[in-house]
């Protein structure tokens, strides 16, 4: 990592190249996912049958060791308690007490597969919706936090608008339109699968990771921070991206930055940069495969109309300081001051930039001092420079000034002697 605080047993981009050994063609998918488990939210696969969809997931889940997976395809039969658990007979016959037995349930999982995801029934997905939001379910007459981190959704489609199904297409943060692979990818997958490579679209044979190094994924993302370009360019390209008439909540717009970290943390950056910012975009504002190319070009047109000199200012600022601190004359200071507005503007390279022409003058002076030191041949001469109050306090505080001082001395002693 660019700032990295501690020494990792493992980093996610080691996730994320075992999920692309195993899945051809599916770089995006595996960032996404990998993604998705340390920013904790929602993913939804969308493609034709046969693209690997739940068995990426799968296999995701078996990269980490003890995570438990709770898998339904939902249909128009599936009933909330084959999800969330049964009514528990005994106990309300027993006591009266109306309670839900959610062990082998979602209710403790640590991850949600939802196959098939929209042929589910309403009722089915209506009981979805706090627990995709807010991680808690209600049992037993109170609302309990459940453990699971992410859920994760694989669909043939995507249902019309307006169709009933807009709040649970909102709680899935994330979508992924997964095509087949293409003639290059296959032959390359092929090829593999001649060789007697047994690993592509299987399950890692054994966990590579622990809980801990998901914790501290977890933890490094959430210090990631925000470059200047990102803060300009967000607002700009969402604006877009309304204008044009893409689905946009006011959800997706205020917690879009957050889903943007773990990209950027995958990538090993300290900071969300201009290319996580589109990469995220792209895969939340759309409902319907028709609208990708439309978000695309939009995203795209908006960031070319924002000068890429609006790139993070504080990364620039600290360069201009450095440079400014080694700046050889008020020249090379102007130059570095006038690169860029910001800098100029900047009240940390004004600083800087004063702090460095004080050093300068007073090294002029210095050296001012040291020449005429070196030029005196005289007493009478000396002592004259020594009646300068000036002369006479860098004398006292300048080492370099001191000794041209006292060679000074000692020369005009010497000439004196030789004079006879």
């Amino acid at each position: 990592m660019e700032e990295e605080k501690k020494v990792l047993a493992h980093t996610p981009d080691e996730l994320v190249r075992g999920l692309d050994g195993r899945f051809i063609g599916r770089h995006q998918e595996s960032r996404a996912l990998a993604a998705s488990m340390i920013g904790a939210y929602n993913t939804l696969l969308i493609g034709p049958p046969g693209t690997g969809k739940t068995a990426m997931v799968d296999t995701l889940v078996s990269a980490f060791d003890g995570m438990n997976n709770f898998y339904v395809c939902l249909a128009a039969d599936v009933t909330p308690e084959a999800i969330w658990g049964p009514m528990d007979v005994a106990a309300l016959l027993n006591s009266g007490e109306w309670r839900i037995k959610t062990a082998g349930h979602a209710a403790e999982a640590d991850t949600i597969t939802l196959d098939e995801t929209f042929r589910g029934n309403t009722v089915v997905h209506d009981s979805t919706l706090d627990p995709m939001m807010n991680k808690r379910f209600k049992a037993n007459g109170n609302l309990i936090p459940i453990p699971v981190i992410s859920f994760f959704g694989a669909s043939n489609f995507l249902p019309a608008p307006g169709s009933g199904y807009d709040a649970f297409l909102d709680r899935w943060h994330l979508r992924i339109y997964t095509e087949y692979m293409t003639d290059a990818e296959m032959e390359l997958a092929l090829t593999r699968k001649f060789s007697g490579d047994a690993s592509l679209g299987n399950k890692f044979t054994a966990p590579m990771f622990t809980r801990s190094d998901l914790t501290a994924w977890q933890d490094g993302a959430k210090a990631v921070g925000f470059t200047r370009d990102v803060q300009v360019c967000l607002p700009e390209v969402l604006k877009a991206i309304k204008a044009v008439g893409l689905p946009l909540s006011d959800r997706t717009a205020m917690r879009c930055q957050d889903w943007m970290k773990p990209f950027a943390y995958i990538d090993g950056a300290s900071k969300v940069k201009r290319v996580h910012l589109k990469e995220v975009l792209l895969l939340t504002t759309w409902t319907d495969e028709a609208q990708l190319k439309t978000l695309r070009d939009t995203i795209e047109a908006t960031l070319a109309s924002i000068p890429e000199e609006a790139e993070d200012i504080d990364l620039l600022v600290q360069e201009a300081i450095t440079d400014l601190q080694n700046a050889p004359d008020k020249t090379a200071v102007a130059n570095i001051m006038a690169r860029s507005k910001f800098i100029g503007k900047d009240e940390r390279t004004r600083t800087a930039a004063n702090d460095r022409n004080a050093i300068l003058d007073r090294e002029l002076i210095e050296a001012t001092a040291i020449v005429s030191m070196d030029g005196v041949k005289t007493l009478e001469e000396l002592k004259m420079l020594q009646k300068n109050p000036n002369m006479k306090k860098l004398i006292e505080t300048n080492p370099d000034v001191e000794d041209a001082y006292k060679r000074a001395s000692v020369r005009c002693i010497q000439n004196l002697m030789d004079r006879g």
